[in-house]
């Protein structure tokens, strides 16, 4: 599995960490560990700009079940590196505004759902 695959996959296994990080960690707003990942994704994919900017496309593909034949494919051109980056740019922005506008009795369960309703984008 490359690392663009894990990039895809990464919002989904979040969604399923927060709710235990707020548990854990409590004096720390549950905000600042969800801004971590869009961020991330975001530079990731800013890196890969030079990859389309000259009209080449980036194809990458796992076995996803090897007995069936069926694989996990990813391709990139520029267009979907552009909604990626609005994507991950202003979710990172949303997620920012979040975590000052939200008060600690707010958050508790509304970030993570927030967080595990974007992941389904």
């Amino acid at each position: 599995m490359q690392l663009i695959h894990f990039a895809i996959l990464s919002p989904f296994l979040l969604a399923f960490v927060v709710p235990f990080l707020y548990k854990y960690v409590r004096r720390i707003h549950t905000g600042w560990f969800v801004l971590i990942l869009p961020i991330l994704l975001f530079t990731y994919f800013i890196q890969m700009l030079h990859i389309t900017s000259n009209g080449r496309t980036l194809f990458s593909q796992a076995e996803w079940i090897p007995s069936l034949g069926m694989n996990f494919t990813v391709y990139v051109d520029g267009l979907s590196l552009l909604f990626t980056l609005l994507i991950t740019g202003i979710g990172s922005l949303v997620v920012l505004y979040s975590i000052f506008y939200l008060s600690k009795e707010k958050k508790k369960n509304s970030l993570a759902l927030s967080t595990r309703i974007c992941s389904c984008l």
